[in-house]
């Protein structure tokens, strides 16, 4: 089982990236994708405004990516982490019940913690190749 910095290390190596580079990319997209999430809203509020903010985001990220994407390969999923993600995830959906919280309480956390389930899977997803 190969431990997340093993997998980190591995992904930064076939992107051929320091860590650096890639965390400075990752913030530079992630904020692009932010910022464009909050002018939709407003948009959505008042439509006069950011008219084309958010198509303009997604266009220029989108062609970043497919830049990007030429650079390495998609690898298939890996499931190393599951079975800790299970224990840790089963876990956490337990203790609250355990300790005695109220239902209240203890309903929203312990769905939380099995959140993690179906988003570990989704992070894990590759697209499928597109047919010509």
């Amino acid at each position: 089982m190969d431990s997340i910095g093993k997998r980190g290390r591995a992904h930064l190596e076939a992107i051929g990236e320091s860590y650096g580079e890639h965390r400075r990319f990752a913030f530079n997209i992630g904020w692009a994708m932010v910022t464009a999430g909050f002018a939709c809203i407003v948009h959505g509020l008042t439509p006069a405004l950011f008219t084309d903010t958010a198509s303009r985001t997604i266009r220029r990220l989108n062609a970043v990516i497919e830049r990007r994407e030429g650079a390495y390969a998609a690898a298939e999923p890996r499931h190393e982490g599951l079975p800790v993600l299970l224990l840790l995830s089963l876990s956490n959906a337990v203790l609250p019940w355990v300790s005695g919280a109220p239902v209240w309480a203890a309903l929203p956390l312990s769905l939380l913690a099995l959140a993690f389930l179906p988003a570990y899977f989704w992070s894990e997803a590759r697209p499928e190749p597109a047919v010509a």
